[in-house]
């Protein structure tokens, strides 16, 4: 049975008065600039909070698009609802519209959670605000400030348009609809809040909301109009729905909530130093720019790995270092991002590197490569100490992990293999963390027998790990091969072991002996820039050194991965770069949430 969905967009006007607002230091670190021409136009967007549509800024010189935002991007239907359904216009007191290029200063601005565009004349000053409110809602402020001593007259309208070929809209009392042609499970309604002072004038494609007539504003008071745009889904509740009509009736304490939001942010970083605090702040953007809110027949939201929405695929592989790197700052997405794997367990306990966050397509088959479940869990038991949580997740732990020593283990040695048949250092290193944790929080429940059972397998595997993985002759970690029956020197493993705990401190000084040459010889610094090390690999390696009492091999190579980081936004522009499948992206999740690591924990 096809899934039908409805998206809807409200528009609601009122008029309030509001002091201006200063906010942030660090603008335009996310790249939104542009005016789409047509529905299929490039991708390029402003989200915020996991709803599910965009805006955009004009450039800075592109005068005819002043006092617009591009948009809504709506990334159910990958395509561009509007070349601008929010487009201001100012009126001064002889009803003539004003040119709004000719301000004195003219500045069209992203801030973290905010699209802004000021313009000042010599006595007024309108300020265009748009921010995310909720998973749904988008809420569009326009402030006229009188700055002279005297009053004055002005007036204005907001006005949007559909792109003609995306649809057609069918009048409502209250405002319009608009279905998509070809596609009957997707519906679009604008609807507008009507008083005696407002007019409303629509058509199939377009609207505008005004005065009727001038309005006077005294000196060094504000007009102010304000449009909440929210988009739901069939299935939304009630509950979503009020609040998007909070958000019109109680403005002030939603900008207050996103002001504290990204005050909360800052004061929680570690790290003084100006470009730490700078990038940190950009992969808060980066990570709530990828964030979706979950859609009706989902419960969770989560986190792509990029901004592109082409394949709307969360990487389970990486998810668990995002959920991680949020827990002092937003454990909300940190909570929803491990619920929302564990929710899509298949029935044999495994689970699939990529999930879909859309109801109509299939997950993809393939099966993780980094089982790291439970110690996610435990360190977010670690900051909540919900043990209600644990019980609720234990269960299904065991069953993902009951998978992998039942179905991974072919010989039965004990020893678990890949998907090509190799017992592997990295992944059985990774599943001793996993069973440590598991018997630590049966241990915090107080389920004896359970704790046990766990206890056993890590004795079991601590007494044997090294006599089998270790080979002395090569004085390296060696995979061994199940069908060649061959040991094979394993390639980027000691982290793991090192943060697992699971190697010991004569191996530990064998591996740091090397790893200095590599730092020394710029060998570490090239596997980085060359996207050859997996980048939370790297960052469990630097840990486990500092496990090991190598304080320094983990600053150098804290600092080996974020001067990368940090070069290549400055002198190269890129945010957050990162390959995938010889792709190199931008806005990448995963780099975000390891710099996040490397510089906040």
């Amino acid at each position: 049975m096809r899934l039908i969905f409805y998206s809807i967009f409200f528009i609601f006007i009122s008029i309030n008065s509001l002091a201006q607002e200063e906010r942030y230091e660090f603008p335009d670190q996310i790249n939104c600039r542009l005016m789409p021409n047509k529905p299929d136009d490039k991708a390029i967007f402003f989200a915020n909070k996991g709803i599910w549509h965009g805006y955009t800024l004009p450039e800075n010189n592109d005068t005819e698009n002043y006092g617009k935002f591009g948009g809504p991007y709506c990334f159910y239907t990958k395509k561009w609802v509007s070349p601008s359904l929010l487009n201001l216009s100012l009126y001064s007191d002889n009803n003539s519209k004003i040119d709004l290029n000719t301000a004195k200063t003219k500045n069209l601005t992203q801030f973290p959670g905010l699209l802004k565009q000021e313009f000042e004349f010599d006595d007024y000053k309108l300020i265009l605000n748009l921010e995310t409110t909720t998973t749904r809602t988008s809420l569009f402020r326009a402030i006229l400030i009188n700055n002279s001593q005297s009053e004055k007259n002005f007036s204005m309208n907001i006005r949007g348009s559909m792109f003609d070929e995306f649809g057609k809209s069918e009048q409502v009392p209250d405002g319009w609809i608009y279905k998509v042609e070809g596609k009957d499970d997707i519906v679009w309604l604008v609807r507008f809040r009507l008083d005696a002072e407002m007019d409303l004038n629509y058509s199939d494609y377009s609207y505008e909301f005004k005065y009727k007539q001038m309005q006077t504003i005294q000196p060094n008071d504000s007009l102010i109009m304000t449009a909440v745009i929210a988009q739901f889904f069939k299935g939304d509740t009630q509950q979503d729905v009020l609040l998007s009509n909070d958000v019109l009736t109680l403005t002030q304490g939603y900008l207050d909530n996103n002001k504290n939001l990204w005050n909360f942010l800052f004061a929680h970083m570690n790290s003084q130093n100006k470009i730490n605090r700078q990038m940190s702040l950009n992969a808060f953007q980066t990570i709530y720019l990828n964030l979706r809110s979950a859609l009706p027949t989902k419960r969770f939201f989560t986190v792509l790995p990029y901004n592109e929405t082409k394949d709307l695929f969360i990487n389970t592989d990486e998810s668990w270092f995002t959920a991680i790197s949020l827990l002092k700052f937003d454990p909300r997405i940190s909570n929803n991002t491990i619920n929302f794997i564990l929710n899509s367990i298949n029935e044999d306990g495994s689970l699939n590197k990529y999930l879909n966050i859309m109801p109509e397509f299939e997950n993809k088959s393939e099966i993780i490569e980094k089982p790291m479940a439970a110690w996610t869990v435990f360190n977010i038991y670690s900051h909540n100490n919900d043990e209600n949580f644990l019980k609720s997740v234990l269960p299904i732990l065991d069953k993902y992990l009951n998978f992998w020593f039942e179905n991974r283990d072919i010989d039965k040695n004990g020893w678990i293999e890949n998907s090509k048949g190799i017992e592997e250092v990295a992944l059985n290193a990774i599943l001793f963390t996993e069973i440590h944790s598991m018997a630590k929080m049966y241990e915090i429940i107080k389920d004896e027998e359970k704790a046990e059972y766990y206890q056993k397998q890590i004795d079991r595997i601590a007494q044997n790990f090294n006599l089998y993985f270790f080979q002395v002759e090569q004085n390296r970690y060696c995979d061994f091969n199940t069908e060649t029956k061959k040991y094979e020197i394993a390639k980027n493993t000691i982290g793991y072991c090192l943060w697992s705990g699971i190697t010991n401190q004569s191996i530990a000084d064998v591996y740091a002996q090397e790893i200095v040459k590599d730092i020394n010889s710029d060998e570490i610094f090239y596997r980085i820039e060359n996207s050859d090390l997996d980048p939370g690999y790297f960052y469990l390696m630097a840990l486990g050194f500092r496990y090991f009492e190598y304080s320094q091999i983990h600053d150098a190579l804290k600092l080996i991965f974020t001067n990368k980081v940090d070069f290549d936004f400055t002198n190269r522009n890129k945010l957050f770069s990162y390959k995938y499948n010889k792709k190199t992206i931008e806005y990448s999740t995963y780099i975000a949430a390891i710099y996040l690591l490397m510089t906040n924990y």
